[in-house]
């Protein structure tokens, strides 16, 4: 009897310890799989090996319902800005439209220390107008437009001058924000502004990427005693 206990005992520790080293391989490899860079808002971002940070919508998906005439349109590759967004709309009600590229952004495309990078090419490329798949809901019903972007390479993404593109903001009131941990809204908001005359813009706004909802509220105020 004592020598089945004895067995049963030494089954049991062989199976135990057979878990703990594929439990213990299995972290291992998922270390292994994940990579840091640098973006093209120089900021270090994690990303497992392979993946993209953002996802692609079906083309001619429709992103946002129309509740406001207010929309805070955005683009975000590692979720600063849209966190941003967020708390902008939780702020005055407006509407969310997420700017989804037709083609995702992997963590190689925006590494700016690589030249070459998707992100640093296309910064180099006046004519650079990366395809969006998403797309606004009743376009005319919007008064004011909050336009958010992450600073690359001292400038907006080439996606937003596609998106103004493909929307006329002709008489609305628009509002650049960006997310950026020290370059200003400054360039990007003039060049912005020079593509886009016929809008009314205000001034922009710049938030951290560690910004809290109180600041962004803060924030706003701000602006809106200035416009």
């Amino acid at each position: 009897m004592k020598k089945c206990l004895s067995l049963l005992l030494c089954v049991a520790m062989l199976v135990c310890f057979s878990a703990c080293a594929r439990s213990q391989q299995e972290e291992k490899s998922n270390k292994s799989n994940t990579q840091t860079v640098t973006g093209a808002d120089g900021n270090a971002v994690s990303q497992s090996d392979n993946s993209s940070v953002d996802v692609t919508l079906p083309d001619g998906t429709i992103t946002n319902a129309v509740t406001s005439d207010i929309l805070i349109c955005y683009f975000s590759c590692t979720g600063n800005t849209a966190q941003i967004a967020s708390y902008i709309s939780k702020a005055n009600g407006g509407d969310l439209f997420e700017i989804v590229p037709r083609q995702p952004y992997s963590m190689e495309d925006l590494d700016y220390k690589s030249k070459t990078s998707r992100s640093f090419d296309e910064y180099n490329n006046p004519k650079a107008r990366p395809e969006i798949s998403s797309k606004v809901s009743s376009w005319s019903t919007y008064k004011t437009v909050y336009l958010g972007y992450p600073i690359w390479y001292g400038d907006a993404p080439k996606i937003i001058y596609t998106f103004l593109d493909e929307y006329d903001c002709s008489g609305k009131t628009v509002i650049p924000f960006c997310t950026s941990s020290s370059t200003s809204i400054g360039e990007s908001e003039s060049n912005l502004k020079q593509y886009s005359q016929k809008a009314k813009w205000q001034k922009g706004i710049r938030f951290e990427n560690a910004s809290t909802e109180d600041d962004v509220k803060k924030k706003l105020l701000t602006v809106d005693k200035a416009g």
